[in-house]
């Protein structure tokens, strides 16, 4: 008996030794009904933080996240729903919900967040313009926005569905390890993304003389992708530098038509006049000579 009972301790001891410790299991999206569940927790779970470091418990930071990644949109309406403070919650980088549906890709996250979750701001009463403006211009710890992090992680659609909205392409936040003041522009040319840098430019708000500055550097879009050597880049954006010029000149030219034909009339106006005075002049003159010659000489009279 005390054999078999040894046996068994020894037994389970290597057991023991050679379990492997059970993996943390990942944060799966949630079936609808237990999406319900779990987001009725109470508010007090949220740990909040003075403006503008909003943030969520851990565990719902990684919620949010794993919907927005795994774009389940079902489960991430519940989730703004039922806690739409969690629209400007951000994570330890600063990054809002916006900012990680820009970075994954994810359009149909983009559009919810700036539609749908705005519409559900009944706890910040927030206007929902106001609220889709907070969510564009909101930056990271970096500065980045929302556009600048599509535009990095060179998801097209979202840029467009970003400028859309308003998104501004001329926000010079971003801030890199060697450049500051970096706006969405600068950073598709430093991408070297043809595809993106054309839908800035095609952006009327697209400021191309936007300065950048590179280790004391000041440079401008075409001055930053001649500098790269990115040829095409730098070609694309002087098309539209010089077709910005030519549209200043033709919206200019119309206006000073009329001045110029106002000024040919008066000058032509003038030299009638002058001319005509000229003539009278002379013919004044003539008849004065005619009166002098035909007046007959007093006799002397001595």
């Amino acid at each position: 008996m005390k054999k078999q009972l040894i046996l068994l301790l020894t037994l389970s001891c290597s057991l023991f030794n050679n379990a492997k410790p059970a993996a943390t299991p990942a944060v799966s999206p949630l079936t609808e009904r237990a999406a319900q569940a779990l987001l009725n927790l109470p508010s007090s779970n949220l740990v909040t933080h003075p403006q503008p470091t909003n943030m969520l418990s851990e565990y719902k930071q990684a919620l949010l996240v794993d919907y927005i990644k795994n774009n389940n949109t079902t489960a991430l309406y519940f989730f703004m729903f039922n806690h739409p403070e969690a629209l400007k919650a951000r994570d330890k980088n600063g990054n809002t919900a916006l900012h990680h549906a820009a970075s994954h890709g994810r359009l149909e996250c983009v559009k919810d967040i700036l539609e749908k979750y705005c519409d559900n701001c009944r706890i910040l009463k927030y206007h929902k313009k106001r609220q889709q403006q907070w969510q564009l211009t909101a930056q990271n710890n970096n500065g980045a926005t929302a556009l600048h992090v599509a535009v990095i992680h060179g998801h097209k659609e979202v840029v467009q569905e970003l400028l859309k909205y308003g998104a501004n392409p001329n926000a010079a936040t971003l801030k890199l390890e060697t450049a500051s003041n970096v706006t969405p522009l600068h950073a598709a040319i430093i991408m070297n993304n043809i595809g993106l840098l054309y839908l800035l430019l095609e952006d009327p708000k697209t400021d191309l003389n936007s300065i950048i500055n590179i280790g004391g550097y000041l440079l401008t879009p075409l001055q930053l992708a001649q500098q790269k050597g990115f040829v095409k880049c730098a070609e694309l954006v002087k098309y539209y530098i010089n077709k910005q010029q030519a549209a200043s000149i033709a919206q200019a030219a119309p206006l000073q038509v009329p001045t110029i034909n106002k000024l040919k009339t008066d000058s032509i106006t003038l030299l009638k006049e002058q001319t005509t005075a000229k003539q009278k002049a002379t013919t004044r003159q003539a008849d004065l000579e005619n009166q002098e010659n035909n007046t007959p000489e007093k006799p002397n009279s001595k």
